[in-house]
């Protein structure tokens, strides 16, 4: 009985690696790759951890996410930055949503329909103040369908909603051509953590997600296309894009991997060119 039931195991495990095709999908400007493995997966990773800054793998998420995005569908919106003067950059995780939330209630009022948004919380090197040389911290939100504001009224929201009776630093600009404010939003949202080492840091202060959306059904977004199971030669051209792109790429042994941007835009039309000289060939 113990020999059978080991047979049927190899058998499902065969059938099993066989099955194994890599194949592909699209979404706007990113492209998945999946290359299975003959073995199975390792356990997950204990989740509820607390976050502690801006990971190359939360970077690449929001990267991704920001590739799916549909911008020439977005008619307006803008591009703002929120900083916190000297006095107020001592505040907990949980103080910064909250400040998060009531300027966003400021923008919706104003606009007069709920709004979907991307932020982004940025550690920087305070350049001036009484806390010249300390990491700080400031927002970028991209608000989506926003009309355009003035830049005294939005930095009046600020102060109203951190309490700040003198002066805080704003920035407004607006999003216009979608696929420039692609490119845009992915410098200024996807830039690398100043450092991992935020010893100025209060610990409570630097904790939580350093990106997060608004509203996230609201964002249009493209359809996922499957391209299906890949030839060894369809493959290759993806892969070969990833080893001009992506640091220390294994390409005798890839794995899954995405490309994004205009590297998946560049593999897409070379897979497309592959297609068409193909199917010369068969004509």
């Amino acid at each position: 009985m113990y020999h059978q039931v080991l047979e049927v195991q190899e058998e499902l495990e065969q059938r099993r690696v066989e099955r194994m095709v890599p194949s592909a999908t699209v979404q706007g400007k990113l492209v998945k790759v999946s290359i299975p493995k003959p073995f199975n997966s390792p356990p997950p990773k204990k989740t509820g951890s607390i976050i502690r800054g801006f990971s190359p793998a939360s970077r690449l998420r929001l990267l991704k996410y920001i590739a799916t995005v549909r911008w020439d569908d977005v008619p307006r919106g803008l591009f703002i930055t929120l900083t916190y003067p000297d006095d107020k950059v001592v505040h907990t995780m949980r103080q910064r949503a909250i400040h998060r939330y009531v300027f966003m209630r400021y923008l919706e009022k104003f606009a007069g329909v709920p709004l979907s948004a991307v932020w982004r919380v940025e550690w920087v090197d305070r350049k001036s103040g009484e806390r010249i040389g300390e990491i700080v911290p400031h927002m970028h939100i991209i608000v989506l369908g926003c009309p355009m504001i003035s830049k005294v009224r939005v930095r009046h929201w600020w102060q109203q909603t951190i309490g700040e009776k003198e002066y805080a630093d704003v920035d407004i600009e607006p999003l216009e051509e979608g696929s420039k404010a692609a490119v845009y939003i992915s410098y200024y949202l996807g830039k690398p953590c100043l450092s991992e080492d935020l010893g100025n840091l209060l610990y409570l202060n630097k904790c939580g997600r350093h990106y997060g959306y608004l509203r996230k059904a609201g964002i249009p977004r493209h359809d996922v296309v499957k391209l299906g199971d890949l030839s060894q030669e369809e493959l290759w051209i993806f892969v070969k894009a990833a080893a001009r792109k992506i640091p220390d790429f294994d390409w005798r042994n890839p794995g899954s991997f995405s490309l994004i941007g205009m590297t998946a835009e560049t593999a897409l039309e070379e897979l497309k060119k592959f297609w068409f000289d193909k199917m010369g060939k068969i004509c």
